[in-house]
């Protein structure tokens, strides 16, 4: 983790593109016929909730070069994950079908 910073309830850092190989990004990985993927360094913002403290919203931004099935390609990436806190009950939801 490099450049990192807290600033109200916004925690920013940058993961090293080497470092991504090991981690990789789900969402990216999820994509069949992805090969020979190299990652720039990965921009990272995680947000939290000013009430809880809980993570409101991880917000990656990275540069990628890839196979994607056989052609060379150049690709920048925001991927925006975003968590809720609310509790949710199984039980509550069925009885009000």
């Amino acid at each position: 983790m490099e450049k990192s910073k807290v600033s109200g309830n916004k925690i920013t850092f940058t993961i090293p593109g080497d470092k991504m190989k090991e981690a990789g990004i789900a969402a990216v990985n999820m994509m069949s016929g992805i090969t020979n993927l190299d990652y720039d360094d990965v921009d990272v913002e995680v947000i939290l909730d000013e009430d809880t403290g809980a993570i409101d919203k991880i917000v990656m931004t990275f540069h990628a070069s890839l196979t994607y099935q056989g052609y060379d390609a150049e690709v920048d990436y925001h991927i925006d994950y975003g968590f809720s806190s609310s509790p949710h009950n199984i039980n509550n939801s069925l009885n009000n079908i």
